[in-house]
């Protein structure tokens, strides 16, 4: 029991490490990999497009299924936002993912791992709230890296969307 909670804990401490590096270096796949991988999309969800001030704000970044089902085993990202417009309040737990979140002024940094895959295309799930009255939320998503279960990055095949996306059941 107490080996267990060790791993567990040097895990967490590994992931916190691994979210907080500022020195990011990108590693690309071999040629014949590059060519058989399908692309990936990045992009952030939100809860609303127009807010008043006070208003809770919802979002999830997100990266779409690969064809073939291959899942996301781990990831690093950082979610960038105008601290004038919003302010950060918590995460919520992504069903099967182990998560470390960092909150700085105006980026938030999260890290997340899961041994059999995340489950879903919602990579984290962040709350704010609105500082002033908002018509559309200035928010950026980078993606540093991003693994399959099988251990292989997938960072070089992924595309941002800078474009929102919208979805009011996301509470």
């Amino acid at each position: 029991m107490t080996h267990m909670s060790t791993i567990g804990r040097l895990l967490l401490l590994t992931l916190v490490a691994v979210a907080c590096r500022d020195d990011n270096v990108p590693t690309y796949p071999k040629a014949s990999e590059a060519i058989a991988t399908p692309e990936r999309l990045s992009y952030v969800v939100v809860s609303d497009s127009v807010l008043p001030a006070g208003a809770s704000l919802v979002v999830s970044g997100n990266v779409d299924a690969a064809a073939g089902g291959e899942q996301v085993a781990s990831f690093v990202a950082r979610l960038r936002y105008d601290a004038g417009q919003l302010e950060f309040v918590s995460d919520d737990a992504v069903p099967g993912v182990m998560r470390a979140v960092n909150a700085l002024d105006s980026v938030v940094v999260i890290a997340g791992a899961s041994a059999t895959g995340i489950p879903d295309s919602r990579l984290f799930v962040l709350h704010f709230r609105a500082r002033i009255a908002i018509t559309k939320p200035t928010l950026a998503l980078t993606i540093g890296e991003l693994n399959t279960v099988r251990f292989t990055s997938r960072i070089a095949k992924l595309r941002p969307l800078a474009a929102l996306r919208l979805d009011r059941s996301l509470r």
